[in-house]
């Protein structure tokens, strides 16, 4: 990002709500803390969001399209570093989707850019014991993860052009 990490650590609390991740339909603060030792702010929040899960899952699962996940944001201002780790609640018995998010300063640039890295993991827990539904279930949801998380991105940019610059 071309922006300072302070400023891109402090447009998180603004991501939402973002036309470019129409999905994501609430976000709740549950806890804030200060580790008293190294002065990190860490928020747990609990997002709910409206996938577009294949009509045969959401009818296997007697599922709803709502799910939710759990989100721990940890700034430590310090170390100049904010990390977003999330996990799905929602049909966790089947499929569990750890996603890690870090947003460091540019080592070539720290006053002016932001390194952002992203990972996910994604796995069936074999609960159901069909393999082949389990891997479509798989493949879906890196397919839609993937489309999510380019939205998402192209939506922390805009927001973060709004009022900064």
């Amino acid at each position: 990002f071309n922006y300072p990490w302070q400023h891109v650590t402090s447009s998180l609390w603004r991501k939402y709500p973002n036309p470019n991740s129409s999905h994501v339909k609430s976000v709740d603060v549950l806890s804030r803390t200060i580790d008293r030792k190294t002065g990190d702010v860490i928020t747990d929040r609990l997002i709910g969001v409206e996938q577009s899960a294949p009509l045969w899952a959401i009818k296997l699962f007697n599922c709803s399209s709502t799910a939710f996940v759990l989100e721990r944001l940890t700034v430590s201002p310090q170390l100049q570093r904010t990390t977003a780790r999330s996990v799905n609640l929602s049909l966790s018995d089947y499929l569990t989707c750890h996603e890690t998010i870090t947003y460091t300063p540019h080592p070539a640039n720290p006053t002016l850019s932001t390194l952002f890295s992203q990972t996910a993991n994604i796995t069936s827990a074999g609960a159901l014991g069909w393999r082949m539904a389990e891997k479509k279930l798989e493949e879906h949801s890196v397919r839609r993860f993937s489309e999510n998380a380019g939205r998402g991105r192209e939506g922390e940019c805009r927001k973060r052009t709004k009022g900064i610059d």
